[in-house]
């Protein structure tokens, strides 16, 4: 007598724990809001209450939509480390253009849209190579950067019509803000969430998929366009873009991304984390410069958050990642 033996089916995946993830996220923003707090006040302190003023909402609203570029790429698992150089090229166009007498809106939306195409390039090249978005990147910042000291040389370009005032850094505050929650409640989806981010996914990594080409448009696109924004926003705080400091920008942009608790393997990343690493970074960098510390100080502040933001991620994942699979013995 032949007996059939029941159809094969694949094991299933490691399963994540989404309630544990969950509240390991908002548990670590609540801690994320305690020590922005206790930032906050010591900067109040150590400025006589003038610490929070022109300054800090102009680099919030830059910092964060820098900030949220760098997550977004890594939540697409396509990290983008050329956000800096990105944003220091829509800074100088725009700066340029506005020496020539175009408009504020024109000229934003030229280098906002310049370094958009480029980063639609780069995720053009990630998907359908299926090649590490790291390298990418890194090609996207020597191609930059040689593009600004090639037309502007190091120099840097004098915006037409001064410094932006306190009001307008508010305005790029609030659209860090709100932008930064919707993108954050969008990835909370768990379908959107895992169709996103398929640049993680193991298997053969030159295999062509097309959700990782949409996922790659999206990462690298998107955090180009953020710091199209971003650039232009601190070029009207500072009054001039200078092609210098992007590395310092990026690591600092890291350094929030970690903090925040967005997943360095493409996974969950919370919801306010971003919004209040900024802050909490700001104030730190603020409280370093207000105590006359010199200027190395204050990158070694970042690289320390960069190492401890990635501890955190660890943490994190470790309480809300995948279930680990129970390896059968053999009989």
């Amino acid at each position: 007598m032949t007996v059939l033996a029941p159809p094969a089916t694949a094991s299933p995946g490691p399963r994540p724990r989404r309630v544990a993830g969950l509240v390991a996220h908002l548990g670590w923003e609540a801690a994320l809001v305690l020590f922005t707090v206790v930032a906050l006040v010591a900067v109040l302190v150590q400025s006589d209450g003038r610490g929070v003023g022109q300054y800090f909402w102009s680099q919030f609203g830059a910092t964060g939509l820098l900030a949220s570029g760098f997550a977004l790429s890594l939540r697409t698992a396509t990290p983008n480390l050329a956000v800096g150089s990105l944003a220091m090229l829509s800074g100088v166009l725009y700066a340029d253009l506005r020496a020539d007498d175009w408009p504020g809106i024109a000229a934003a939306a030229v280098g906002v849209a310049a370094v958009t195409v480029l980063g639609l390039i780069l995720g053009v090249i990630t998907g359908l190579t299926s090649a590490p978005a790291w390298a990418t990147s890194f090609a996207g910042l020597a191609v930059v950067q040689a593009i600004v000291f090639g037309f502007y040389g190091p120099q840097g370009v004098i915006s037409h019509g001064g410094r932006a005032e306190t009001w307008e850094g508010i305005v790029w505050s609030v659209v860090f803000v709100l932008g930064s929650l919707a993108g954050a409640a969008l990835f909370l989806v768990a379908p959107v969430r895992r169709f996103l981010s398929a640049n993680r996914t193991s298997g053969d990594p030159a295999r062509w998929r097309p959700a990782r080409f949409v996922g790659s448009l999206v990462g690298f696109g998107g955090s180009s366009l953020l710091a199209g924004l971003s650039g232009v926003a601190l070029t009207g705080y500072l009054g001039a873009a200078v092609p210098t400091g992007d590395v310092q920008r990026t690591l600092t942009a890291v350094a929030i991304v970690l903090l925040a608790g967005v997943s360095v393997f493409g996974r969950r990343g919370g919801l306010t984390g971003t919004v209040f690493a900024t802050a909490l970074v700001l104030l730190v960098v603020l409280l370093v410069q207000l105590s006359s510390a010199k200027s190395w100080v204050s990158v070694l502040v970042v690289g320390l958050g960069i190492l401890v933001g990635i501890f955190v991620s660890w943490m994190l994942e470790k309480i809300g990642g995948p279930e680990p699979i129970a390896n059968s013995e053999p009989a």
